[in-house]
This record gives structure tokens, C-alpha cells and sequence, in this order.
């Protein structure tokens, strides 16, 4: 490798020679909240077999073993060399050399490449390694210089580790391979090189080896932890009781995870109220219960995260088998997809596809952006929409009248353009729900939001890593019941049509090993902390929306569609109504293959094509032939082709009662 000097301008080259570890030192130590280490390499270096008939068009002037420096002086313009050992021997587990040329003004120095790795040829012994390196120097200068090399060991890297606290390590460093252990390991880490995020490590989170390799620069490692939900006025944390069955007011804090702990599939929630006891919740101690008839909202928060899916043959990407599975990943039966919690200003963009051990090519979902805003998280809707009063209002558009409760009817038979507006209201200044400080941008959710849920509940954070189910019961239990009540389980993924609620959504008895929970397994978690009715129930309406060749159809017909002014598909009519939002409350396909449908590219982070039919589940995009708007979930009678990756299509109208909607609230 060649370096240009300019002239008058003395440049240090740093040669970092690595040393390939023989044996190797172990470093115990107690981590606080931030611990560093630093690796600075020990050992005797030094230079021999320097001769003066191996010098070419210079002469030594000094040679001085103890400060490991040779200086020489040239007199003629010219090409001169010099060839020498570099001998290290007593190292500890990494050696590296840094050899400095000073003095050197508008020469080329050739002969060394920067980052060379230093390898001894006795590769199962300490007693020692030696390298042979010629420097050729030429230079047009016709005055007397001095060209002085230094060699000395370098501080390797540094390595930080945040907020694990109370875990031991050892660290053991091979070459450029570092390997650690931690006790009581987190889930997930994250981990920086020289402050940009890598995925060039194996983590398992069982035993807690991590090894991370082609370590070039300082590490920051710390647990992949979710980013603290946001909350505005009027919103109260809660917890579940479960002796008490009532939902109670949680630390904001979460101290002690008593609001939230996503290691143990315990989601956060929290709930708005009426306006009569409003005061003495918000204001109340941690603990305060909070009785059902007092509240008007639930809410559950998914942490920003980035996702990928493995392949364990290399071909078919059905997700990770697991520590303890037996049999192999299938659409039928996937494996889990692997979930890391990022910051808000991270994100990902990999192919979200990876084989072999090393977890990589993660994708932030395109659901964490809105609009031109990257968000911590959103709030989910715990359960499908219904009014406060228990009826179905139909398509009308009205403030004030949503609730989102267990034990209640969804509310059914409205247009797209209506639950729009119905959604967007509900945190108007005028809301009887206690929402404040302007915070939210609530809307109806879209199939890129919707896919959020998806992905997590498929992950070790969602009820396919909740310890109490197995095989084909990792999948959400089905709400199967016709009375469209929101909340209820069937408890089991898949049953038919019933026509009664089952077992309610607290409902924790057990219904044996590996089946968990009757009711609760109905949850994205499988225990009363995640999303209800996302299997059966009611179809949801989405927002995405069929767009060719740039027009927007509101429908399929004039009497038969979304309610926004647009074009209709069958009878090519311009129907006049609502004006559309900003395009940000919408998803545009324009096409029905979800390998093309997201602007010609595959909809990836959509839970769609990737996932599709992942448990059997129904797919179908809006098409020009008949729908033109996107459905989630499914209802009661969809039986094994229902669940967290089915999507469907629909014309958007009001005369549909088997479709009802979700709320999701976005930070602004």
C-alpha cells in the first residue's frame, strides 16, 4: 500500500499488527449500570537483525533496543530501503504493534499495508513470533533527512457495557474474535463499533455466550430494552390483579416492573376514563384499583423494534427453531421471528431474511414511521372498536361515542371514511376520554401498523415465546363467537362458529400443559397484557387503499364503497363525499401481489408476502376486479384461516357487518 506525504507536513502511520492469540487471558468482573474495559496488549517487543548491508542509501544513527526505535539518515534523492525483524514474545492475548515513521517530507513510503495481521509461525505455543518487513522509502529530496520508526503496542479497543447491572462476564479475545459470557443475560443486546450498530455476533440468550467477530474498534454493548411508552393527560398506567381480577393503576416508573415487562411477554397498558372519577385515578396512589364500568379506553404499547426471519434450510423462510423445538420451521407451523427493541432514531434496513447462527439483516418496520415522524411506539387498541353505550351507531359519524373495553359488542356496519373520522376525533380538545397536550395523532390502523403486532407476538416478547403454550397453540386463540362481543376465546387457535362467549379475555384457567390459558390465550401475549380480538371476532378495516395509475377508488360502486370522493371499479362512476386525510393515514397498493403492491416493490414489513399464509392463514389484497380496500384478522367463522397474518380485501362500505375497525394512537 502506498501513502503520499504532503510536504512540510510530518504524518504518523499507524501499522497495527495483530497477533494471532496462542493462549489466552480471562478477565472476571462485576458490571455496574457502566462498566468499561480497556485491552491494552502486553508482551516484549522488539527489533533485530538489522544490518547495515540491508540498508540501502541511508545510514543508521541510532538503534536503541529499550525504546524499540530505529532512526536513520539518507543524504541522496532516490530509493532506499531498509529490512528488519519484528520479534514479540511473553504476549498476552492480542498483540498489537503500531510502527510510527516520522520525519518524512514529500517521500513514498511502500512496502506495509496498514492493519497487516502479525502471525507467528508456531501457532501452538507463547514462545514467541517474529516477522520479517522491507520499507522501501524514495524520495526527490536532495538534502539531508532523518527517518526515524517507532514500534510500540497499541491499545486494541475499549468495551462498555450499559445498564447490565449486577451480571458477571468473561471475556476472552482470540485474534480478532471477542467471546463473553454474561450471567443473567438480557433477551436481546445491541451492540455499537466505533458508534455504528453491527450484527456480526451470535448471541444466545439461554446461556448468555456471546461472540462477536472482526472486533476493529471500541464496543458499547447494552440490553436491547424498550423504549418507555409515552403517555399524555388522562392516560393511567395499569396492571392486572389476578386475584382480584381488576385492573389497577401501575407505576409510571416502572420500578420493579410493575407496569411493564416485555422479557415476560407483560405488555404495557393503559386505560382513559369517564370523567366522573377522573381525578382520583390520575391523582391516586399506585394500586388504586380502577373498576371496568369507570373506563372508556385500553391500550397496549409496542416498543419500536427491528425484525428478521430466519431460514433454517436455506430455502424457506418459516423463522428460528427455537431452543427446545424438535421439529422444523413450516408455514403451518413457523418458527419464531427474531425481535430487537431499537431507539428512535435507529433503524434497520436489511433484508429481513437471514440463514446460518449469525442474527442479522434486520428491518425496521414501516409501521414506526408516520408520515415524516420516526416514532418510539404506538398505542394499540386492546381490543376491536364498540360504542359506550353497547349498540352498533352504524355509519354515523359522531364524537365521543367509541369505547375500547372487553364485553361488548363491536361496532359494525360504518364506512371507511367514517371510522376515519371517528378514530381522528377521539382526541379532539372537546374528547370525554381525558386525552391532553395535543400528543396523539390517533387514526384508524393501517396494514403497515397492523403488521407491528404481528411480528412481535411471533417473537419471544409475544405468546409464541410465553413458555405456556406449545406447537400449534402459539398461535392467538380465535375469537369465535357470532355475537361479534369483543375479548372472548374459544381457547384454541382454530374452532368453529359458537354461539356463545367461551371464556372471557381474563379468564386464566389452564387448560393443561402447553395449552395455557382459556381465555387469555387469545391475547397477542397470551395473558391478559396484549391485543384482543386480532384472531375472529370481526374483519378490520385497514387503510390501505387500491391506487392505479394514480387514482385513488373509493369503491366498487356508487352505492357500494368507501365514502371518500373517487372513482368506483365496476361501474367507472365518480362518487362524491368526503375528502380524503393526508396521505400518511394510508396505505396505496397498486397492485394485489404483495411482491409488487407497495410501489412495484415487495410490501416488506407488512406481515404479507413474507408471512403469508404463515398458519394457514387467508391472503388477499384489494384487486381491480371486485375490493379495493384492505381487511385484517378476520371474523368468527374463518376457523383455521384466520389469525395475526391473514389480510383479505373489501369495498370500504357500511353495508358490511361483518367488519369493524382498530384505533391506534401515534406520538406526534
Amino acid at each position: 500500500m502506498i501513502n503520499k506525504f504532503n510536504k512540510c507536513i510530518p504524518i504518523i502511520i499507524v501499522f497495527i499488527i495483530t497477533i494471532m492469540t496462542i493462549g489466552y487471558s480471562v478477565l472476571n468482573k462485576e458490571l455496574n449500570i457502566s462498566g468499561e474495559v480497556n485491552y491494552r496488549p502486553q508482551g516484549d517487543m522488539r527489533i533485530t537483525n538489522v544490518k547495515q548491508e540491508d540498508i540501502n542509501n541511508a545510514t543508521i544513527e541510532y538503534f536503541d533496543f529499550s525504546r524499540k526505535e530505529i532512526k536513520l539518515a539518507y543524504s541522496s534523492s532516490g530509493s532506499a530501503f531498509l529490512k528488519f525483524t519484528v520479534e514479540v514474545t511473553n504476549y498476552s492475548n492480542t498483540e498489537m504493534g503500531i510502527l510510527n515513521i516520522d520525519g518524512l517530507d514529500g517521500g513514498i513510503v511502500e512496502g506495509y499495508t496498514l492493519g497487516t495481521k502479525l502471525v507467528g509461525e508456531d501457532n501452538n505455543s507463547k514462545a514467541g513470533m517474529t516477522k520479517e518487513f522491507t520499507i522501501t522509502y524514495n524520495s526527490s529530496e536532495v538534502e539531508t533527512k532523518s527517518l526515524l520508526l517507532k514500534f510500540d503496542f497499541e491499545e486494541v479497543f475499549t468495551i462498555t457495557y450499559k445498564n447490565i447491572v449486577g451480571n458477571y462476564q468473561k471475556e476472552i479475545l482470540n485474534s480478532d474474535n471477542l467471546n463473553i459470557t454474561l450471567l443473567n443475560p438480557p433477551k436481546d443486546l445491541v451492540i455499537t463499533m466505533n458508534g455504528v450498530n453491527i450484527d456480526t455476533y451470535i448471541y444466545d440468550y439461554v446461556t448468555g455466550k456471546l461472540s462477536i467477530n472482526n472486533v476493529t474498534g471500541n464496543l458499547v454493548i447494552e440490553p436491547s430494552i424498550p423504549n418507555e411508552p409515552v403517555l399524555s393527560d388522562g392516560m393511567i398506567p395499569v396492571y392486572y390483579d389476578e386475584n382480584n381480577k381488576v385492573w389497577k393503576k401501575a407505576d409510571a416508573k416502572n420500578e420493579n416492573n410493575n407496569w411493564y415487562n416485555y422479557d415476560n411477554q407483560m405488555w404495557a397498558n393503559a386505560v382513559t376514563v369517564t370523567a366522573t372519577n377522573r381525578s382520583t385515578y390520575v391523582n391516586g396512589n399506585v394500586g388504586i384499583t380502577i373498576p371496568m364500568e369507570d373506563i372508556n379506553t385500553m391500550w397496549v404499547w409496542i416498543p419500536r423494534y427491528s425484525y428478521t426471519i430466519k431460514s433454517e434450510d436455506g430455502k424457506d423462510y418459516f423463522g428460528k427453531k427455537e431452543t427446545g423445538r424438535i421439529d422444523m420451521p413450516t408455514k403451518q407451523l413457523p418458527g419464531e421471528i427474531d425481535v430487537k427493541f431499537i431507539r428512535v432514531n435507529d433503524k434497520d434496513t436489511g433484508n429481513a431474511q437471514y440463514t446460518g447462527d449469525i442474527v442479522n439483516e434486520y428491518f425496521t418496520p414501516p409501521g414506526f414511521t408516520f408520515g415524516t415522524k420516526e416514532l418510539s411506539g404506538v398505542w394499540f387498541g386492546k381490543f376491536e372498536a364498540g360504542s359506550i353505550n353497547g349498540t352498533i351507531p352504524g355509519d354515523v359519524e359522531t364524537d365521543n361515542l367509541l369505547a375500547i373495553r372487553p364485553d361488548i359488542k363491536c361496532w359494525r356496519g360504518i364506512r371507511v371514511s367514517t371510522l376515519e373520522l371517528i378514530s381522528t376525533g377521539i382526541t379532539k380538545p372537546s374528547n370525554i376520554y381525558g386525552f391532553g397536550n395535543n400528543i396523539f395523532d390517533a387514526h384508524a390502523t393501517k396494514d403497515s401498523e397492523y403488521a407491528l403486532a404481528s411480528y412481535i407476538t411471533q417473537s419471544k416478547y409475544g405468546k409464541y415465546g410465553n413458555s405456556l403454550y406449545t406447537g400449534e397453540n402459539k398461535e392467538v386463540y380465535i375469537n369465535s363467537y357470532n355475537g361479534y362481543v369483543t375479548g372472548c376465546s374459544s381457547g384454541t387457535p382454530f374452532a368453529p362458529t359458537s354461539t356463545t362467549c367461551n371464556y372471557k379475555y381474563n379468564d386464566l384457567t389452564n387448560k393443561g400443559p402447553g395449552t395455557g390459558y382459556a381465555g387469555a390465550g387469545a391475547s397477542t401475549t397470551g395473558n391478559v397484557y396484549g391485543i384482543y380480538d386480532i384472531n375472529g371476532g370481526a374483519f378490520e378495516y385497514a387503510m390501505g387503499v387500491l391506487t392505479l395509475n394514480g387514482i385513488r377508488y373509493s369503491g366498487n360502486s356508487l352505492s357500494y364503497n368507501s365514502g371518500y370522493t373517487g372513482q368506483t371499479m365496476l361501474d367507472n362512476s365518480i362518487f362524491n363525499g368526503r375528502n380524503w386525510l393526508d396521505d400518511k393515514y394510508y396505505d396505496f397498493y397498486i397492485s394485489s401481489d404483495p411482491m409488487t403492491a407497495c410501489g412495484g416493490k415487495p410490501c416488506k414489513g407488512y406481515s404479507m408476502g413474507e408471512t403469508a399464509a404463515w398458519y394457514d392463514d387467508h391472503t388477499g389484497l384489494p384487486r381491480d376486479t371486485y375490493s379495493t380496500w384492505s381487511l385484517r384478522s378476520c371474523y368468527f367463522a374463518r376457523e383455521k384461516n384466520g389469525g395475526i397474518f391473514s389480510y383479505d380485501e373489501n369495498g370500504g362500505a357500511a353495508g358490511e357487518y361483518l367488519t369493524t375497525f382498530r384505533v391506534i394512537l401515534t406520538p406526534q
